[in-house]
């Protein structure tokens, strides 16, 4: 028994000593310094200087203290996207009338209790179809307010295409009656309507630099390519596409960022993800909002079919902040560390517990990033950089577990 715990012995030994031979760092190659913190709760904006040197994205993000008795704590924090918060409430309505005149198809809508409504989305029986609308609204019947007048509503559905585009928006207004005038058409095969009142309550919002813009055209597939490189590695979740057209149109759109690149012996290949596939219409607004994502190259790719291409003026490219909010909950001098490879995501009990901490939280200042020196031990020969002391090492375990068993079987 005692030969069989020295064997054990022997092998963890032997394996501890190849770890520590072999093993790799994982520290965290940036820092900056916390300041201001005087209550339990506080919240720490992250700057995009951070951003640029952040492997993976947020999971590698660490609040760590150091205590007047050099011990370490680790802060617990989740990670608030300051974005758009936008709240979508159906308001009930009733139909009550509709019918057609000289000047087109009439549907009119009751509203039975008081709201606010900024958006009407019709829906038709009807696939095909390009059509101006009238919208007026009243209290009483008799006094008509026009809201909006020649408003266009669309759908083209065939072999290459399925857009339909018949949402009304309007500023918000409050009426008990709402009164639709298709111009011009006997019959649209009207179906229903979802009228809405949208709020939003705005995030901190950024719009980012561009450091360069590179378009081609690839003739083969009649596609536009624009390749967009960032100033800055920056969460991005939303692009606008400028125009200078006078005419309708209506073109597929990818948005595309550079996940990965790999060097090769012919030379890089890069690895692009998609992030929208959408279209591009003189008929709505050419803004696109999408998952939010740390990137710093973007390509768009426009696909034009027969037609033309489009004249772009210009791109813009923004995304809303970040902040951690985090529980201090001893005295220490703390730091923000982050820039590493291999750290994951880190889980904390605070996640659950979001709605009991306090909705007013003061900010936090982050000091200047410091490039953390790793320390490098003095040159010396490593015991196993040598093969031969390796076999050396080998052939002496060998020869001891022969020993060992050699003497087990004789001791049976």
């Amino acid at each position: 028994m005692k030969v069989i715990v020295r064997v054990k012995f022997l092998i963890i030994f032997v394996f501890l000593l190849c770890l520590k031979a072999f093993g790799q760092n994982n520290e965290f190659d940036y820092k900056r310094e916390i300041t201001g913190i005087k209550d339990q709760w506080h919240r720490i904006e992250l700057p995009i200087e951070t951003m640029n040197n952040l492997y993976h994205g947020f999971n590698e993000l660490r609040i760590i203290g150091i205590t007047r008795k050099k011990d370490s704590v680790e802060v617990p924090y989740f990670l608030n996207h300051l974005q758009d918060k936008t709240i979508l409430l159906d308001i009930p309505f009733n139909v009550i009338n509709s019918s057609y005149t000289k000047k087109g198809y009439y549907v009119t809508l009751e509203i039975p209790k008081d709201g606010d409504i900024n958006r009407i989305k019709l829906n038709f029986d009807e696939k095909n179809f390009d059509w101006r609308l009238k919208l007026e609204a009243s209290q009483d019947q008799l006094n008509w307010f026009t809201i909006e007048d020649d408003y266009r509503i669309l759908s083209i559905k065939n072999q290459d295409t399925d857009y339909q585009f018949t949402d009304i928006n309007f500023a918000t207004a409050r009426y008990k009656y709402f009164r639709i005038l298709v111009k011009k058409v006997k019959d649209p095969k009207f179906l229903s309507a979802k009228i809405s009142s949208i709020q939003e309550n705005k995030g901190n919002y950024r719009a980012y630099k561009i450091a360069s813009l590179d378009s081609s055209e690839n003739t083969e597939l009649n596609t536009s390519v624009y390749e967009i490189q960032m100033t800055d590695q920056v969460p991005v979740s939303s692009m606008t596409i400028s125009l200078d057209a006078n005419y309708d149109f209506y073109r597929p759109v990818s948005i595309e960022y550079l996940s990965d690149s790999t060097k090769t012996e012919k030379g890089w290949r890069y690895r692009y993800r998609t992030l929208l596939n959408g279209t591009l219409s003189s008929f709505e607004d050419s803004r696109y909002d999408f998952k939010s994502t740390l990137l710093k190259k973007l390509r768009v790719k426009i696909y034009n079919r027969d037609n033309q291409p489009l004249n772009i003026e210009k791109f813009e490219v923004g995304g809303f902040s970040y902040e951690i909010i985090a529980r201090f909950d001893e005295l220490a001098k703390y730091y923000l560390f982050y820039g590493s490879e291999k750290a994951q995501k880190p889980s904390y009990d605070l996640q659950y517990f979001k709605a009991k901490i306090p909705t007013e939280l003061k900010p936090l200042t982050l000091g200047a990033e410091q490039k953390i020196e790793k320390i490098i031990p003095a040159p010396k020969e490593p015991f196993l950089k040598n093969k031969l002391w390796l076999w050396a090492v080998m052939i002496v375990i060998i020869a001891m577990l022969g020993w060992f068993t050699f003497k087990m079987m004789k001791s049976k």
